[in-house]
């Protein structure tokens, strides 16, 4: 497979034509981004379509994201620093080592790609760590990033990627995590983050770091983080039984904890009652009222909750900022070690923040955990 590198003169059409990519988009970005742009404007230039096109919410189209979205996903598969960890599976099918170079893949098949690097689908076999194997230096604390996408998606360009980078230049060791989301509901997005915590647990002196692990979710990804860090207990427990049917796995896992010892929690979709985010609780719970007390994290918390740093942006329309600020208030009443960071500006989804109101907050957040 050669690495394809799409610019701004590229159009709509051919990221549309690119059977690769068109198939593996939504991996990073939703697909529906791509079919936002009418097709009258699908030949012209995409640095172009901003001034023609909107995003639902009113804003310019992302042309830049959308950009990133397509080069980074022939990143993911082309470059030998990413490595995928099926994570329910005994055995890595998903091994990058096997595509560390162009010459590597020169000649694969789609569907050899597919079915040995990348999974497309959303079950339990396509669970993964992707790991950013050179950052794992001897002596670094771990971080497991998490990243949004309404329990529908999975955000892995900026919040996945881009966030490991900044992490893993900051000197941890970073993993990201690729879970299922709707059809399936809760708990099994929550027991995909606990199982992925017990494996970089039981890894940590194989790879050399410190068995010092900080989670950090964004949006909905938040939720999950929060949510798992809650019913670290009943989650783990519900991990052990699903791994009864491969005792390799029970044997490897069930000694380690699935309690995150930092969380970070980035614009965190928190409570599901009042000012919340209904797509999330939709796609987590399948609808219905049963779960949303149990899913409002923020009337949970114990003195038990892991170290944790919220941060949301106040003008966020999405996922409104009460939800960060309600967390920050319950982790307080229970005496939990938490700071809040609310930004003026920079709405939702802003990822690492860089050109926002919330730059630095990745700085403020690792000099707090540590």
């Amino acid at each position: 497979m050669k690495k394809i590198i799409y610019t701004e003169q590229n159009t709509i059409n051919d990221l549309l034509q690119d059977a690769f990519l068109k198939e593996r988009f939504y991996k990073l970005l939703p697909d529906e981004y791509l079919y936002l742009v009418p097709e009258c404007y699908r030949d012209d230039p995409i640095k172009t379509l901003p001034e023609k096109v909107q995003m639902p919410w009113g804003t310019p189209y992302m042309s830049d994201a959308i950009l990133d979205a397509a080069n980074k996903l022939y990143r993911l598969v082309c470059d030998d620093r990413y490595e995928f960890i099926q994570l329910w599976k005994d055995e890595n099918a998903g091994n990058t080592e096997c595509m560390a170079s162009d010459k590597t893949a020169q000649g694969m098949s789609d569907d050899e790609v597919k079915d040995k690097f990348f999974p497309l689908g959303n079950e339990e076999e396509d669970v993964c760590l992707v790991r950013v194997k050179d950052s794992f230096e001897k002596g670094r604390p771990m971080a497991l990033v998490v990243p949004g996408g309404s329990y529908h998606d999975i955000a892995m360009t900026n919040e996945g990627m881009d966030m490991a980078d900044e992490l893993m230049a900051r000197g941890y060791a970073v993993a990201i995590l690729y879970y299922r989301v709707a059809p399936h509901r809760y708990p099994i997005p929550q027991m995909d983050l606990a199982l992925a915590i017990q494996y970089m647990r039981a890894h940590a002196e194989a790879y050399g770091v410190q068995n010092d692990l900080l989670v950090a979710g964004f949006s909905a990804g938040g939720h999950l983080v929060a949510s798992e860090s809650c019913y670290y207990q009943e989650i783990g427990e519900a991990v052990k039984k699903a791994l009864e049917k491969n005792p390799a796995l029970f044997e490897r896992y069930h000694d380690f904890s699935p309690k995150p010892d930092k969380v970070c929690l980035a614009y965190p979709v928190i409570n599901c009652i009042k000012e919340h985010h209904e797509d999330s609780y939709l796609n987590l719970s399948g609808g219905g009222d049963a779960l949303r007390d149990k899913l409002s994290i923020d009337l949970h918390i114990t003195p038990d909750y892991p170290k944790c740093f919220v941060w949301s942006c106040d003008d966020d329309d999405l996922v409104p900022s009460s939800n960060a600020k309600r967390m920050y208030a319950a982790l307080q009443q229970a005496g939990v070690e938490s700071m809040l960071q609310i930004y003026p500006t920079g709405n939702h989804g802003v990822g690492v923040g860089y050109g926002t109101s919330a730059e630095g907050w990745i700085d403020t957040m690792v000099a707090y955990m540590r």
